[in-house]
């Protein structure tokens, strides 16, 4: 993996998130996310993974605009790349939403326009404090989300926030206390990487020893 290192913590593993300098979504990146959902998706061993940025300060600055660009200079060719390019980033993010694992967004840099639809698609997200932005800021080049962020950001903050994100090109600052319903909840940068521990979950049989223990002592 060129920009994926994985990382296994008993039960849990740690995806980190590298494509420096500025931690951009690529074409190749999808390809190589679609590559590890496929290997976690029949790895029994593994109940939960973790999304992380593995830039200072960038989870997923958002999508390579270089990369847009290039294949919008031929409008002919851009007709034939741009649908299979659209269906191959769409189909990465259902299959992290369909995975049968809890899958944590630990946002701990920039995370907009398509790193946002990332994190949208995955169960949790948890942002680390700090000053950088997250959001959707598509309207600022004349487009609007593409990735999906037009469905499931409504699911967080209603059908007007997600108009006011998408249409204004609206972000939020991580070092301000405010809005914390864009993300599942907010923590120390330091805490993310206490999220290992989350796969440490006892057996079914273990948890009805516990339950038929604290009946005992109940009674």
């Amino acid at each position: 993996m060129k920009h994926f290192t994985v990382d296994q913590h008993e039960h849990v593993q740690v995806w980190t998130i590298s494509n420096p300098p500025m931690n951009y979504m690529t074409a190749p990146m999808s390809q190589e996310l679609l590559e590890l959902v496929g290997r976690a998706e029949n790895d029994a061993n593994t109940r939960a993974i973790i999304l992380t940025g593995g830039v200072e300060g960038k989870f997923i600055t958002h999508y390579s605009v270089d990369e847009l660009a290039a294949m919008a200079a031929d409008p002919a060719a851009c007709a034939q790349i741009f649908p299979v390019a659209s269906a191959g980033f769409h189909r990465m993010l259902d299959r992290i939403m369909l995975m049968p694992k809890a899958v944590i967004a630990a946002i701990n840099g920039d995370c907009m326009g398509g790193g946002y639809e990332l994190a949208l698609a995955c169960d949790f997200r948890l942002a680390a404090d700090g000053p950088y932005q997250i959001g959707l800021p598509e309207a600022v080049l004349g487009i609007l989300p593409g990735g999906g962020g037009t469905q499931r950001l409504p699911r967080l903050i209603g059908r007007g926030g997600r108009s006011r994100c998408c249409y204004s090109a609206t972000s939020i600052i991580r070092a301000t206390p405010r809005k914390w319903e864009w993300s599942t909840a907010r923590s120390h940068p330091t805490s993310l990487c206490r999220l290992r521990w989350i796969g440490r979950r006892r057996s079914p049989a273990a948890r009805r020893a516990r339950l038929r223990q604290s009946s005992v002592r109940c009674t």
